[in-house]
């Protein structure tokens, strides 16, 4: 059965790269004892999706990872046997089982909301900036990829954009374009505004699946079954 589970990383955690990640949450797994796919081999161990990759240094709300499991355990119980076997920093948030007819959980991704705080920029300044990108048609950064660096244009991926004032700064309420159909990173929507993106602080608020239009957190697909 697909298992779906929505966590947030949090405190020292975020430091933990995406690969350590991996393996913290298959020592999850394995903790927990619960009946689980693993692969084959003579080492084996738990079968894992992750939704989408989050860079060091960044702190999440709302993100998720894919398992099978053997047999059917109520969602609750499952998130509190889970919940009780993550280290500190990961925090299981909520948890259910997704149909086999559902694309892969990489696949299925296709915006993510992010919430990113500059400190030191008044509000009335940050107004102007992004009022000035979201007047434009055609927003284009420098992008690097595998074969050099590229034009890109994201106004396109910028699904909503607004921002409020924070103590000592502003923060950026945006909702991106992300997964394999297009991707605007947060770092490149500050850098379209002129804002030095290394003195960001970023946290992911959810991720996001599209069914006739409209855009869902991807814990609700495990409302449809």
């Amino acid at each position: 059965m697909r298992t779906l589970v929505k966590y947030a990383k949090t405190d020292a955690a975020i430091y933990v790269s995406h690969l350590d990640t991996q393996r913290t949450i298959q020592r999850v797994l394995r903790r927990t004892r619960l009946p689980i796919k693993y692969t084959m081999g003579f080492h084996p161990h738990p079968i894992l999706t992750f939704a989408q990759p989050l860079s060091v240094g960044v702190s999440s709300k709302g993100d998720y990872f894919e398992f099978s499991m053997l047999e059917h355990i109520e969602p609750m119980r499952l998130k509190g046997i889970i919940a009780s076997a993550m280290p500190k920093g990961f925090v299981c948030l909520d948890c259910g089982y997704i149909r086999d007819e559902f694309p892969s959980l990489m696949a299925m991704v296709r915006r993510a909301e992010w919430d990113l705080t500059i400190e030191d920029l008044h509000i009335d300044k940050a107004n102007i900036l992004l009022n000035e990108l979201l007047s434009k048609q055609s927003v284009i950064v420098e992008k690097s990829t595998k074969r050099g660096v590229k034009e890109v244009d994201i106004r396109p991926g910028v699904a909503l954009a607004e921002c409020e004032s924070t103590k000592g700064g502003t923060m950026f309420k945006v909702v991106l374009a992300t997964g394999s159909k297009g991707n605007v990173s947060p770092r490149h929507f500050l850098k379209a505004m002129g804002i030095d993106y290394r003195y960001a602080m970023y946290n992911r608020i959810d991720i996001f699946y599209e069914k006739n239009g409209i855009h869902f957190p991807l814990i609700n697909s495990t409302r449809m079954v």
